[in-house]
């Protein structure tokens, strides 16, 4: 039997509406690619890897906002 996993996000948005040092979002596709790109891995994996990233591109920038970030895996 072939096992099935599925992703669940829960996001506010605080994550794609942070703006960087030049003003710029960091949108809406940044956050589906972080999730996308690491989608083989944990939870926990997923939601250190959208807020590193996250941080990242802000460097530099105070946050505007708190952001709020649930992340499920299942797998069956």
């Amino acid at each position: 039997m072939k096992s099935i996993r599925q992703t669940i996000v829960l996001a506010t948005d605080d994550i794609w509406e942070a703006h960087n040092a030049r003003g710029e979002m960091f949108g809406k596709e940044s956050f589906y690619e972080i999730i996308r790109r690491n989608e083989a891995l944990s939870a926990n994996q997923i939601l250190e890897a959208v807020i590193d990233e996250l941080e990242l591109f802000q460097t530099g920038v105070e946050p505007e906002d708190d952001v709020t970030l649930v992340v499920i895996k299942i797998v069956r």
